[in-house]
């Protein structure tokens, strides 16, 4: 609790300090628009999820160490950006405020009720169900049902009729163009408010990845979940989407994790990505998902 109470303390000196710098736009600068997602429900409940995300957005803009104007307009956030930030530093501040942040830990089921759903799919289905497999530090094997398709909609589609174990989500792992697959996920074990820092160091030898260190409380329960999974798949899920999954070989002590983003692709923008996701994960993510809805120039005056 006391950790807790610290990190807030924390973010109002943040908010404190970020509102007494003044924000110079006499030369111009960029206003960006954005919108939350879901819709909120009602006036109040809107009013008050944009407050929340404007105080994220200025936790994540001193992170960036990016200086703007923040503030709710109508049904929008706006975010007021001068000309004198560096293209690569606007850019990293789009990507930032676009992201949600929503992270979580959560157990691959064996998904053994969408095998009786891909029983009754025709031979010429497009939607198949498939059982992978994978072996633990002892070379027992373990698998687990899976669905694919060509697009995610259709997989749904298909499945709708099956019928999960409460609290069991299908989930999209994360990939690129061709066949998307969707794993049977438990509820979540361990979610943003387990984690104390993260951060993104720079390893010449190593893939860009995020380091993730959990509360003293927290790193104590992950290592004994991870203990009790031995054998099976743990994925963590970054705004609705399987980021990773692995399976768990051994025990996770220590309190910390790691996500890699793998070594595929130009090195310099993967790290500017894990760095651009460190700085999300550290000031906690958007009360719901957020888009870029315009983007404008400021005059100069």
């Amino acid at each position: 609790m006391l950790e807790r109470y610290s990190r807030i303390l924390l973010v109002a000196v943040a908010l404190a300090g970020c509102k007494s710098k003044g924000v110079d736009l006499g030369h111009g600068g960029t206003e960006l628009a954005f919108s939350l997602a879901e819709p909120a429900g009602s006036e109040s409940r809107l009013n008050s999820d944009l407050e929340a995300a404007a105080r994220v957005a200025i936790e994540r803009l001193n992170l960036l160490k990016v200086d703007a104007k923040v503030a709710p307009d109508g049904n929008q956030l706006v975010v007021k950006i001068p000309a004198s930030v560096k293209p690569e530093a606007l850019a990293s501040a789009k990507k930032l405020l676009a992201l949600r942040g929503l992270l979580e830990f959560r157990e691959v089921n064996d998904g053994a009720p969408l095998k009786e759903v891909g029983n009754t799919l025709p031979e010429d289905s497009d939607v198949k169900v498939q059982r992978l497999t994978w072996q633990d530090a002892n070379n027992a094997q373990h698998g687990a049902f899976v669905v694919e398709a060509q697009s995610e909609a259709d997989a749904r589609k298909a499945l709708a009729g099956a019928k999960l174990p409460p609290g069991t989500e299908l989930v999209m792992e994360k990939g690129g163009a061709g066949r998307q697959r969707l794993w049977a996920l438990n509820p979540a074990a361990f979610a943003n408010d387990a984690i104390q820092n993260a951060k993104a160091p720079s390893d010449a030898y190593l893939p860009p990845e995020v380091e993730i260190t959990f509360t003293e409380s927290a790193g104590r329960r992950f290592e004994d979940l991870t203990r009790k999974m031995m054998g099976r798949r743990l994925a963590v899920v970054l705004d609705g989407t399987i980021f990773q999954s692995e399976v768990v070989l051994a025990a996770i002590a220590g309190g910390k994790t790691s996500l890699a983003l793998g070594d595929e692709g130009d090195r310099k923008a993967r790290q500017q990505d894990v760095t651009v996701l460190a700085m999300a994960l550290k000031s906690g993510p958007m009360p719901a998902p957020i888009k870029l809805d315009a983007e404008r120039p400021i005059s100069s005056r």
